[in-house]
């Protein structure tokens, strides 16, 4: 995945032909020569592939293949697809090219079958046809549908990795700041990029644009309203969530969580660092500001709902504490409250409080500061998808942790000792509860 986290660095310079390079100094054929472990990850997924093509040649180009004496499999790997054709048309001479790491070693167990070492951009063994791939199944339809779905749950977290990128380029607010839809070629011709790079920028757009980021119509491309929330000025945005949903201190436990399955780690997270997120947080301050600048934009958002639809929620009190509040964006707001911000030592250990706002270390887990209301959040239903992302998010992270259904933050309210709550779902996908003693 690191490649495509380095995406708007590769377009910056001018060096390297691919960001797989910039990121591993070496292009993915170097790497895989070098590195036997990618390298059979590799040809495993190439011959995966090749399994799908095979039948249907077979059965379906038995004429076109019956007519030849010849057939060159072009990166053809471990000769998965070759060794079907071969074994099928005794007669037909078959050659595998690909790279020497991928054929050395490899012995046909077929006398019609040859490996060759080589590269495709230099030449090509003469034969009479050279290999297409097709896909193989009784209802072809069906699974191309299906492969489809799969590869897209593959490639899902490049959808990130791209968000990063044009924020990162500031294409965004170019779009916004020319105060009209923009050609591309405009577009381009502002942009921090190498000029050889420039051609590439129309795959990221159109790659956004069908995310639903941009739009592009015949004057150019415009934002849309998920598009707006990646502007620099936007009192919303969320560039603050991208990168840290994009830093490799949290791409890097998800690779773990198969391996957290099988001991007793208490999480993946702590199994890739060795301690939990706070911890971690505490001890790396260039993520543990991340993290902070990211809740603090996200409550940015909680405090305008709140200030607008739920106000009434905090007439009356005088006392309250924002249990996991941060910086203190949302208790800023009750000038008339005495309002007590609890979070960690780390959190809260430079933040100046004022008459009526305090900021107070400690851990939620243990104990909550008494106030007359205490400020906590939760996800609502009303996207499954977002919803339980969430929850797996929870889960790499935090190991037992979970994002609650209403029926089970009512549990836990009954449990603790509280007559009643009522939700207001004002937040979208989050809600806010009010607790009854």
């Amino acid at each position: 995945m690191d490649p495509w986290y380095h995406l708007s660095r590769w377009l910056q310079n001018n060096s390297d032909v691919n960001p797989f390079k910039t990121c591993h100094g070496k292009v993915v054929w170097e790497l895989a020569g070098q590195d036997l472990r990618l390298n059979n990850f590799f040809n495993e997924g190439m011959a995966s592939d090749s399994r799908l093509v095979g039948s249907i040649l077979i059965r379906d180009c038995k004429d076109v293949l019956s007519m030849l004496n010849s057939l060159v499999d072009v990166g053809g790997g471990t000769g998965t697809l070759a060794t079907e054709i071969a074994d099928a048309f005794p007669d037909l001479n078959c050659i595998v090219l690909d790279l020497p790491h991928v054929v050395d070693g490899l012995v046909a167990n077929n006398k019609s079958l040859a490996f060759v070492g080589g590269s495709m951009f230099v030449a090509i063994p003469p034969a009479d046809d050279v290999t297409m791939k097709l896909e193989k199944a009784e209802n072809l339809v069906e699974l191309i549908e299906a492969q489809t779905h799969v590869w897209n749950a593959m490639f899902h977290f490049k959808k990130s990795a791209c968000l990063k990128c044009a924020v990162e380029l500031g294409i965004p607010d170019v779009i916004s700041n020319h105060g009209k839809p923009i050609t591309l070629s405009d577009l381009i011709s502002v942009l921090p990029i190498q000029p050889s790079k420039s051609a590439h920028i129309f795959c990221l757009m159109r790659f956004l644009a069908n995310s639903g980021f941009f739009v592009e119509n015949p004057q150019g491309y415009a934002l849309t309203s998920a598009g707006q929330l990646l502007l620099k000025d936007e009192a919303f945005n969320v560039r603050a969530h991208i990168f840290l949903s994009c830093d490799p201190a949290l791409l890097k436990p998800w690779n773990l969580l198969t391996e957290w399955f099988q001991n007793d780690g208490p999480s993946p997270f702590d199994i890739a660092y060795g301690n939990n997120l706070w911890d971690y947080s505490a001890r790396e301050v260039r993520f543990g500001n991340m993290f902070n600048e990211a809740m603090a934009s996200d409550n940015q958002s909680s405090v305008e709902v709140l200030m607008t639809k739920c106000k009434f929620v905090f007439e009356g009190l005088t006392t309250f504490a924002d249990v996991g509040g941060g910086t203190g964006k949302v208790a800023q707001n009750f000038p008339s409250i005495k309002c007590t911000v609890y979070d960690l030592a780390h959190v809260v250990a430079n933040q100046e409080g004022a008459e009526n706002l305090e900021f107070l270390a400690g851990d939620m887990f243990h104990s909550v500061p008494r106030a007359n209301a205490i400020l906590l959040k939760i996800q609502d239903e009303t996207s499954f998808e977002t919803e339980f992302s969430l929850d797996m998010q929870m889960l790499v992270m935090f190991g037992p942790a979970k994002e609650r259904t209403e029926k089970e933050w009512s549990k836990l309210f009954s449990d603790a000792g509280f007559s009643s709550y009522k939700v207001y779902p004002v937040l979208g996908m989050r809600c806010l509860i009010e607790v009854y003693p």
